[in-house]
């Protein structure tokens, strides 16, 4: 391993990763695809977590497959089991809870909190949406620029709705 700085825990940890620093892998098949240099500042933590990286940097994931099919998007945020599951080159997501944002595949600059907090979004854009509280935005796929604040706020919209704002509870 050329590079310097890293720290690998755990049964194929890391993978075969051959040149790459500052990266903290920890768990049974976290970050276990070849990391490249262009994976700099990862963090992984969990059984199979940034387990598809190769060059994606700047990711921070915990939990069980959090970001696990990650393999090129970058500053992306995950923390909790299948948060950001599916997301294999989205930028800049932020993903807390079970399965928030757990399909979102390509979507770019979204904010999820909450237990499956806009779980079936998938959109290739750079979509700008918030959800915040238990299965928040839930329902939306592909709309942009929406904010969900509330348990189950947005949870019924239409897949395409976009420049919304739901605040409180069923919202």
């Amino acid at each position: 391993l050329t590079g310097g700085d890293n720290v690998f825990i755990g049964t194929n940890a890391g993978g075969v990763t051959t040149a790459a620093s500052s990266l903290t892998i920890i768990g049974s098949a976290a970050g276990s695809s070849l990391i490249t240099t262009a994976a700099n500042g990862t963090v992984a933590i969990g059984t199979s977590a940034l387990a598809a990286l190769t060059s994606g940097a700047n990711n921070l994931a915990i939990g069980y497959q959090a970001l696990d099919a990650c393999n090129t998007g970058s500053s992306n945020i995950a923390v909790g089991s299948g948060t950001l599951g599916a997301t294999t080159d989205g930028v800049a997501n932020v993903g807390m809870g079970l399965a928030a944002l757990g399909t979102n595949v390509s979507g770019n600059y979204n904010t999820a909190f909450g237990h499956q907090a806009l779980q079936t979004f998938n959109a290739d854009v750079d979509a700008n949406n918030t959800a915040v509280g238990i299965n928040a935005g839930q329902a939306l796929a592909t709309g942009t620029d929406n904010v969900a604040i509330g348990a189950f706020a947005f949870d019924a919209a239409a897949d395409t709705e976009s420049n919304n704002i739901a605040i409180g509870s069923g919202a």
